[in-house]
């Protein structure tokens, strides 16, 4: 509801300051992004995962000071693009390989979106003397054992009424489809330091038919490492798995514009070597530079202090003299950084006393 009244979610940060924390929730929103619903802002999902925190504080801080009247110059999200993104804290930061990436994928949304964890061994798979599990519906029950590779879901270990012996019902899946495996207490005991979610295997496996639900099922006979199996065999193991990327990364904070909007450039972003009045025009306190031809004009403000009329008063005045200096506003926020956010060409603005004296608001 909120983005077809209000427009498209541009950055995370932005979904959480529009949307309630009530509603949207930590578990919820760690959710969204192990799921890839925020793949569209061009950022890894564990980076994303890693600032939920920081980024639903502040959010939840600035719906506060909303609902106390107290509004800053960062809500006037039509010319402002985006928040710089927050540096993540060391005991915060998470790193997710590609195939945690699909463990999340399939654990919410009950398949894999992005790949397949065993993508990496398919022409091993393929090209090897292997049955598949969407066969097994349509084998004999019972005769010799058939060899399967895939990968490990669900386990679930329980133990035998009579003499509590340890035995354990595990999922088994390829390219083809999924199955329930039986491993009873022998093949258990022998094999339970194997039986780990997501661990590729090669199982050895008889088909029987259940009794009560009369269709075909898999029952261990024994199981291995699928890497083992193909090292044993003198063929190429497929390289490890360690980038999660789904979306390229972005390197630091670059600026960006959108539309007649403002780009963010980070705390990080060098300054601009530009003369600064003292107070040149628009009241107490802001300063304006100085300089001819494409020489930046910049406006020092303090978030807080300075509201979304002020904004508004600069935004008249840029459209009311229209010229050839690049418009920054060099903000000091409440944290003491210095964020710079720069107008995009369409808002370059005349440099000239009555300019000035509209910012003024004479």
């Amino acid at each position: 509801k909120e983005r077809e009244a209000n427009g498209e979610f541009r950055t995370m940060e932005e979904f959480f300051t529009r949307l309630d924390g009530r509603t949207v929730n930590k578990k919820i929103s760690e959710s969204l992004v192990k799921s890839g619903a925020f793949d569209y802002v061009g950022e890894r999902r564990d980076e994303l995962f890693s600032r939920i925190g920081q980024v639903m504080a502040s959010a939840s801080s600035a719906q506060r000071d909303k609902a106390s009247g107290q509004v800053s110059l960062f809500d006037m999200d039509d010319m402002v693009s985006a928040s710089p993104s927050p540096t993540i804290a060391d005991e915060d930061r998470v790193e997710w390989t590609k195939d945690e990436m699909l463990v999340f994928e399939k654990d919410l949304l009950g398949f894999y979106v992005t790949g397949h964890p065993l993508d990496a061994y398919r022409d091993a798979i393929t090209n090897g003397s292997f049955e598949t599990i969407g066969e097994i519906a349509t084998m004999k029950p019972g005769g010799k054992a058939h060899v399967f590779a895939g990968i490990l879901g669900d386990v679930a270990v329980k133990y035998t009424k009579r003499e509590g012996k340890p035995f354990a019902i595990a999922i088994v899946e390829d390219f083809s489809g999924q199955a329930e495996v039986m491993f009873w207490s022998e093949t258990y005991t022998k094999r339970s330091e194997m039986l780990v979610k997501g661990k590729v295997i090669v199982l050895k496996a008889k088909v029987e038919l259940d009794q009560i639900s009369e269709t075909n099922r898999l029952t261990a006979v024994d199981l291995t490492s699928l890497d083992g199996y193909l090292e044993k065999r003198g063929v190429a193991l497929p390289s490890a798995s360690t980038s999660a990327e789904t979306a390229p990364h972005k390197a630091g904070k670059a600026s960006s514009s959108s539309g007649n909007g403002l780009a963010v450039t980070g705390t990080s972003a060098q300054p601009i070597d530009v003369p600064n009045g003292n107070g040149n025009g628009y009241g107490n306190g802001h300063s304006q530079s100085t300089g001819n031809g494409d020489t930046p004009f910049i406006l020092d403000l303090i978030s807080g202090r300075d509201s979304s009329a002020d904004l508004d008063r600069i935004k008249a005045a840029a459209t009311r003299y229209p010229g050839t200096h690049p418009l920054l506003l060099r903000i000091a926020t409440e944290g003491g950084d210095i964020v710079t956010l720069q107008a995009s060409e369409a808002w370059r603005v005349d440099a000239s006393p009555e300019f000035r004296e509209a910012l003024s608001g004479s």
